[in-house]
């Protein structure tokens, strides 16, 4: 691996949120050990990159705090200051591909379950999401003309119907979801045009079998870009896999990298679940230190 092939993007403002079910301590062990890696600090877009993907009323409503939400996604007095955050730390990930090969946006609250205005059944925010922090980086690099075709791979326990909904019918842009067999979203995950979606048990062979399929249909698409929404709760120490006796080991994620980083693509690595934080940190840091 090249030296300089590795960048990490964090920011103190995403802790600040509160939500019991996606606590800012998912985070903090991977901080504190930034001794260990190169990182950057998340820069301070303007707000109207949130405009890139969701609705002036939604971004409103959030930001006002009178937007109703689901349970286990509240909105608090930081929730608008850190969603932003983590938007801005996923674009600023993504405009770091002019340097590096690979960049990793260590933020929170996650984005994948957010679509237009919210959920895509309900128009409300739900599953731990606000705004869909890999949405607004992928739409910001084809504006700013940064990439004109990006693939994105979501490789989140649960399926990332919030991604595939903003893009869909998008011929700039390709999304593969490999998730879990969960009950969360409500919403039947499928395949149709530039949306592929594939649900199987979470176990190391099937996984890599599965993710190999997909990295030939990424080859195949020729994207500038391959935007990774990357989540942890596919590990089989994190509360979702490991409930339902399925889950990764942390060497599969290094495999993981390693398959990636040989398609020679520059990628954008956005931090969606994963609620085990010693996992967290040893995940990174078996990559990041290398």
């Amino acid at each position: 691996m090249e030296k300089n092939s590795l960048i990490t993007v964090i920011s103190e403002e995403c802790l600040k949120h509160e939500n019991p079910y996606e606590p800012s301590s998912r985070l903090i062990p991977i901080y504190e050990s930034r001794n260990r890696f190169e990182y950057k600090e998340a820069k301070e877009y303007e707000e109207q990159i949130l405009n890139l993907v969701h609705s002036k009323k939604y971004i409103q409503g959030i930001k006002d705090m009178r937007i109703d939400s689901s349970s286990d996604t509240p909105i608090n007095l930081h929730t608008y200051n850190s969603a932003l955050w983590a938007a801005r730390g996923a674009v600023t990930a993504a405009e770091l591909l002019d340097e590096y090969k690979h960049s990793f946006a260590l933020i929170r609250p996650p984005g994948h379950h957010a679509s237009f205005s919210g959920s895509v059944i309900y128009q409300i925010p739900w599953g731990f999401c606000y705004f869909n922090n890999i949405a607004i980086a992928t739409k910001y690099l084809i504006k700013n003309k940064k990439a004109d075709r990006i693939a994105i791979l979501d490789m989140d326990f649960h399926y990332g119907e919030g991604t595939q909904s903003i893009f869909k019918d998008n011929d700039n842009v390709r999304c593969f979801s490999i998730h879990g067999r969960t009950h969360f979203p409500p919403v039947k995950a499928f395949s149709a045009g530039n949306l592929k979606s594939f649900t199987i048990p979470i176990e190391s062979t099937i996984y890599i079998k599965t993710l190999k399929k997909v990295l030939e249909e990424i080859l195949e698409f020729k994207p500038d870009r391959i935007g990774i929404s990357i989540g942890l709760d596919t590990h089989k120490r994190d509360m979702f896999a490991g409930s339902i006796g399925e889950g990764l080991e942390t060497k599969d994620y290094y495999n993981i990298f390693n398959l990636i980083d040989k398609l020679d693509i520059g990628c954008y690595w956005i931090l969606e679940g994963g609620y085990n934080a010693q996992v967290i940190k040893e995940v990174f840091l078996n990559i990041l230190s290398e």
